[in-house]
């Protein structure tokens, strides 16, 4: 079901344009992104300018992401760890916005959709789940360390609120051999892989997406699996 958010659509777009940008010169770049996440950019044609040997690339990968890890406050407990890749995704997540579509120089959409250009974005359950909590959600992260390869309809966090509906009746007090009983109706909302997916692989701010869920969240009604769609989305897309 497509939920209509009243809440603006923003990104740290930003960052993933400068980091096609250095990493077409350099080979491979790596910063820490808002939000408990990590970015990585590798491109084919930085690389092969650099001369590095598989070795000497692997090493460099390895020394920029774990720097990258670090400064996002992931940590380097991989168990936790969970990532999106902009690698050979349009014909296995169809629910990906199109990479033609983003913010990014043309050139740079090229390569990320030929696979010549390819980012990660990482980050770590745990912290991600924190930073959930500290917004005011209720939160828990489910799936297990080292679970490997994310499955299409996988729950990774559920995230949930509760509503008072006031006193219970006398009656039903009486028959539960209770006194001043208060009714509470709670709605759960379980993270699947795709809207994990979404948050690394658009690069979403993480307050616009706590935003999202806390609208989602304090909807009564809701009852199936929401889709959410921001305020201005199509604005950011190209």
């Amino acid at each position: 079901m497509l939920v209509d958010l009243d809440v603006p659509f923003k990104t740290d777009l930003n960052v993933l344009k400068d980091g096609t940008e250095r990493a077409a010169a350099d080979g491979v770049f790596a910063a820490r992104l808002p939000g408990d996440r990590a970015l990585l950019v590798a491109d084919i044609y930085g690389t092969a300018a650099q001369g590095w040997t598989d070795e000497e690339f692997s090493k460099r990968v390895d020394r920029k992401l774990q720097g990258a890890l670090r400064r996002a406050g992931v940590g380097d407990d991989m168990q936790w760890h969970v990532a999106a890749a902009s690698m050979d995704s349009v014909s296995r997540d169809p629910l990906r916005v199109p990479f033609a579509a983003y913010p990014l120089h043309p050139v740079a959409c090229a390569r990320i959709i030929g696979d010549l250009a390819v980012f990660h974005v990482v980050t770590s359950g745990p912290a991600l789940t924190d930073s959930v909590r500290r917004a005011g959600i209720e939160a828990r992260w489910v799936l297990p360390p080292g679970a490997g390869e994310l499955k299409p309809y996988q729950i990774v966090m559920e995230m949930g609120a509760r509503f008072s509906l006031g006193p219970v009746p006398e009656a039903a007090a009486r028959t539960l051999h209770r006194t001043n009983l208060t009714a509470e109706q709670s709605l759960t909302l379980q993270m699947q892989r795709s809207e994990l997916d979404m948050y690394l692989i658009q690069l979403l701010e993480q307050d616009t997406w706590l935003e999202g869920i806390k609208y989602l969240l304090s909807d009564r009604q809701l009852n199936t699996r929401p889709w959410p769609h921001y305020r201005d989305e199509d604005h950011v897309w190209v």
